[in-house]
């Protein structure tokens, strides 16, 4: 059985330099590492057995689909939180260790490895998900399996649908990089001006409000990427002298750890704030196609301020996220009856086991900043007096 990421890894730890730790400055003895388990870590191998059960032959097809969906899902909030929250705590220069005895600096590190491995087995599940839902009747196709019915009403969609709220966006000296929001997708284009013999480097946006995954019109339930609509019909979008030179895909997440002052006298102020800076955090992680020329991936890099540890290049389908749009309604014989489990099952009893622990966790540790916040507005006096440092009442009037 291979072993995973997360075992692989803590052997081969990278081990603290002298001094780099609180610990040694301190004289504080370290718990030896195999006494603990990292948070971090053990949150991946949840998420591992998450992606396990899309390869369990034992639920239906749909259900399969669903379970791949969740563990990007989950990913996807790991690192625009968990991973952010270790980043920022890297770039303020603190080296306090875990209590498995990593650095921030360290636990990044191991992280971006398991993280890259796990990827690697969702793009495989996908693969193998991808053929058995074509054999049960829903098929993601691709441009060449078109019929020129096909392209006729695809082409009727992109002209009405898709086109007006595309919104290319040119990037030189004069035109700064948009911004592009967490989650967000997009195609970055490589364009060659044949009359002005110049190239031109074109960011298009995928709109949300548009689902990833067009139906194509037909009794039969099939789908075509919505990326791929863009590029069949780009000539509608860059009329001639452009000629398309090369392109790529891509995805950001942001950073969106909230920070919130406890102590803050105006809570609803402070989460305000709070929020808009969550939706304009800096991008911690880009994702391109393998296809993206290594100069515009690089071009995207640097313009987006990406170190490049956390570009990730990834052959198969990004934003796996979106495969949940592939569960259609009129496929119930692909899905478990009405939600309903065999609760006498070995799979219902592990992922009881899951759900509980991570209700627990999650529940305790809302409920505490619940609590904190409830005390405050109760007890507006008694924390004013917490923030002096002393017990003297409050004066009145």
């Amino acid at each position: 059985m291979t072993r995973s990421p997360m075992n692989q890894t803590r052997d081969h730890a990278p081990a603290p330099a002298a001094g780099d730790r609180e610990g040694s400055a301190t004289g504080r003895e370290t718990p030896p590492r195999d006494r603990y388990i990292n948070r971090e870590l053990s949150w991946l191998e949840f998420n591992r057995r998450v992606l396990e059960e899309a390869a369990n032959p034992h639920h239906p097809l749909l259900e399969r689909l669903r379970f791949l969906a969740i563990s990007a899902a989950n990913m996807d909030e790991f690192n625009i939180v968990r991973v952010a929250g270790l980043m920022a705590q890297h770039r303020a220069g603190i080296k306090t260790v875990s209590d498995d005895g990593l650095t921030p600096a360290e636990q990044l590190a191991v992280i971006r490895v398991c993280i890259g491995a796990l990827m690697q087995d969702q793009q495989d599940c996908w693969r193998a998900l991808r053929v058995e839902l074509r054999a049960a009747g829903i098929a993601v196709v691709d441009p060449s399996e078109l019929t020129a019915t096909d392209l006729d009403a695809l082409a009727e969609r992109f002209m009405s649908d898709i086109l007006p709220i595309l919104t290319p966006l040119a990037i030189d000296p004069a035109h700064p990089f948009p911004f592009i929001a967490n989650r967000g997708t997009g195609l970055a284009l490589q364009l060659h001006d044949a009359e002005r013999n110049r190239d031109l480097d074109v960011v298009v946006l995928l709109p949300a409000q548009i689902d990833r995954f067009i139906r194509i019109p037909g009794p039969d339930a099939r789908f075509i990427l919505l990326e791929q609509v863009v590029l069949l019909f780009i000539d509608r979008l860059f009329p001639k002298p452009f000629r398309l030179a090369g392109y790529g895909l891509f995805r950001v997440l942001r950073d969106s750890e909230m920070e919130i002052d406890e102590e803050a006298e105006d809570l609803v102020r402070t989460f305000e704030s709070a929020l808009k800076r969550r939706r304009r955090g800096g991008v911690i992680r880009l994702t391109v196609n393998g296809g993206m020329a290594p100069d515009l991936r690089e071009f995207l890099r640097g313009r987006l301020a990406v170190a490049p540890d956390d570009v990730f290049v990834r052959e198969g389908l990004i934003g796996l996220v979106e495969t949940k749009r592939l569960i259609v309604d009129e496929r119930p014989d692909l899905e478990r009856p009405n939600g309903v489990w065999d609760l006498g099952s070995a799979e219902a009893s592990e992922l009881a086991k899951l759900a509980e622990t991570t209700y627990r966790d999650v529940n305790i540790g809302l409920a505490n900043q619940f609590a904190r916040f409830a005390d405050l507005a109760a007890h507006p006096l008694k924390h004013r007096r917490r923030q002096r440092g002393d017990d003297r009442p409050d004066e009145v009037g």
